[in-house]
């Protein structure tokens, strides 16, 4: 069998090994859970039993009767104890085996009140080591069911603590006051247990057991956390065996399924092979060559033949994706060219009007017998026609000639824009700041503020001006806003427009009528000035802004200095 073949054998082979081994990990981990679980249920269990005989020879002892067979039941259920008092609290387990230890020094004692009160303390000794069980339980469902059997069970100590007082008392003729105190505090202790009993089993109605049946509630919740524990390990154990079982059971299956796929995927990879080395030499050249020559514009590649498999099936679709994408990427060169064509129709078109229209000035003057044409509007004429061809050597990436080199105040500058386009009466200048713009980057910017003047007197209402306002902010930059009342541009317009501002690279080209956004965005580029558009659907007209680096940008003195220099 061939490497690659073994490769795709041995990697999900490896794989499903340790996933395998993973989840038989997890299963071992769940029983062994579930395992702990049941022991601490069955430790809580034999401390129950503990305190109830302890309970039971307390009542004797209180009650001036025998307690010969009560300490019997408790020798035998402190016996069972054994390692139980070596509880997960180590603290907790050492106390209740340092109180169960002086068991027998509290049968020698010959005071009924004394013995009581020792009773009690090993009782309580025994329900801290019980709580410490329930708070180490991993089982949510268990911990609840234990929780209200130990609410319970200690309810049953305090009460019981208080009617062996009372017994005391009838069998000595009277309770001192220490021993009141302790009545009434069990008495207390008792009122308490249905608030914490309701919070382990909200199902449960504490209301209707009465205090005769709360050590057989508490018996039923117990016997239920050991059954339901029990029955949990049950399941984990099963869940194991039953794993283990489906896992060889998988591991000899997909051995087989894998042996028979790899013999199916060797004959397929070779058609599918043959077939593409077919199409990279023969077919995908001959579509490219036809949608260059315009017989076929779909941009869609040739095609494999189908195969059954479905691997294979992805493989060739994935290889038919590359043909479409490099017939696609011819077809959009192909559309490219068509659009680069439009765009210079467009700017020739817009050249000859200038000079239809300069020659119909001319033969006006000659019909109304003027020796001398107005040189201002002809002035005009010639500089729009010369941004035009100028423009179009910008989209061609032709480097234009920079004529000065010194600083151009910025006056200047506007003045030089205005004189670029025909409405320049339309366009309202307020207060300029005194600077100026570095003499290399001066023309640009020049040419950019008339195209973008251009287009706002072009594309506004004639009664309505464009106002341009400028200022210098404080890193030093140079900020120009254009403001017009027209027509204005929808949302998307604005986004991609100046998405096209600043990209101006892109080799997808602007529509004919877009085509002085895009000389913008040219000259911006190349001096690293920033230009943004700012308009949409809720905005009258459009706002064009212009930034200048203050690297480019100089102050007065700089502007005496050339002025200085020029004169």
């Amino acid at each position: 069998m061939p490497v690659t073949f073994a490769a795709m054998l041995a990697v999900p082979a490896v794989l499903a090994f340790v996933a395998g081994t993973v989840l038989v990990w997890q299963g071992v981990g769940a029983r062994d859970v579930a395992r702990r679980d049941a022991t601490i249920v069955h430790s809580e269990h034999q401390v129950s039993a503990a305190i109830t005989a302890l309970r039971a020879e307390r009542a004797a002892v209180a009650g001036a009767r025998r307690p010969g067979q009560a300490r019997a039941e408790v020798d035998s259920a402190v016996g069972r104890l054994g390692s139980i008092l070596a509880a997960p609290d180590g603290r907790v387990g050492e106390v209740a085996s340092g109180q169960l230890s002086r068991l027998a020094e509290v049968r020698a004692m010959v005071d009924p009140a004394a013995m009581t009160s020792r009773y009690s303390v090993i009782t309580g000794a025994l329900l801290d080591l019980d709580a410490s069980f329930v708070a180490e339980l991993s089982d949510a469902r268990l911990a609840a069911r234990l929780t209200a059997a130990h609410a319970l069970s200690r309810a049953c100590e305090y009460l019981a603590r208080q009617q062996d007082l009372l017994d005391l008392g009838s069998a000595k003729g009277g309770l001192d006051g220490a021993e009141l105190s302790q009545a009434s505090e069990a008495a207390v202790l008792a009122a308490n247990w249905p608030g914490e009993f309701t919070a382990a089993a909200p199902g449960e109605d504490p209301a209707g057991y009465s205090a005769g049946k709360l050590a057989e509630v508490a018996a039923r919740f117990a016997d239920s956390a050991d059954a339901a524990a029990s029955a949990t390990v049950d399941e984990a154990t099963a869940a194991l065996r039953n794993l283990v079982i489906v896992l060889v059971a998988a591991a000899l299956v997909a051995g087989v399924v894998i042996t028979v796929v790899l013999r199916h995927l060797r004959r397929s990879a070779r058609s599918l092979r043959t077939a593409a080395l077919d199409i990279a030499g023969n077919e995908l050249p001959e579509t490219l060559s036809a949608i260059r020559a315009g017989r076929a514009a779909d941009g869609e590649g040739p095609r494999l033949p189908a195969f059954t498999n479905a691997e294979m099936a992805e493989v060739a679709a994935a290889f038919e994706s590359v043909c479409d994408r490099a017939a696609g990427a011819v077809a959009e060169q192909v559309r490219l060219r068509a659009l680069h064509a439009e765009v210079f129709t467009g700017m020739a078109r817009r050249a000859q009007s200038l000079v239809r229209h300069q020659l119909r000035l001319a033969e006006d003057f000659e019909r109304d017998g003027l020796p001398v044409p107005q040189p201002r509007r002809f002035g005009r004429l010639a500089a729009r026609l010369r941004r035009t061809i100028e423009n179009v050597l910008v989209l061609a990436g032709t480097e234009l000639v920079r004529e000065r080199a010194e600083p151009v105040p910025l006056g200047e500058v506007f003045a030089a824009a205005l004189s670029e386009i025909e409405q320049y009466q339309r366009v309202e200048v307020f207060d300029l700041p005194d600077a100026a713009i570095a003499g290399a980057e001066a023309r640009d910017l020049i040419r950019i503020l008339a195209e973008l003047l251009d287009n706002a007197t072009s594309f506004s209402p004639a009664e309505h001006d464009v106002l341009v306002q400028a200022q210098i902010l404080r890193d030093g930059a140079l900020s120009i806003a254009l403001i017009d009342n027209g027509i204005g541009m929808s949302d998307e317009e604005v986004l991609g427009m100046n998405e096209r501002l600043m990209n101006p690279g892109s080799l997808e080209p602007a529509r004919s009528a877009r085509v002085g956004l895009l000389v913008v965005g040219r000259l911006a580029e190349r001096n690293g000035f920033g230009v943004e558009l700012l308009g949409g659907d809720a905005s009258p007209g459009v706002t064009a802004v212009v930034s200048v680096p203050s690297g480019l940008v100089l102050g007065s003195r700089a502007v005496l200095a050339a002025g200085a220099g020029r004169r």
